[in-house]
């Protein structure tokens, strides 16, 4: 029974009062300084571009090898 835990949380949270929020007297704090779009992406090295090359090899090899058992 999975709606007894869900309508109790339900009833326990209409029970209860919105809490009163008191913000901080002053001028707003400064907007932090967002990352350029350049430094989020990963950069791809010649390793991993020749371990992607190798895979590919392999997955064609092993297609063609499936082709063969397949044809026969």
């Amino acid at each position: 029974m999975m709606i007894r835990p869900i309508f109790l949380c339900l009833a326990l949270a209409s029970c209860s009062a919105t809490p009163q929020v008191t913000w901080p007297a002053g001028p707003v704090g400064k907007t932090p300084v967002l990352l350029p779009l350049d430094q989020l992406v990963v950069p791809t090295t010649p390793s991993l571009d020749a371990r992607g090359a190798a895979l590919a090899a392999q997955a064609a090899a092993l297609k063609a090898r499936a082709a063969a058992i397949h044809g026969t």
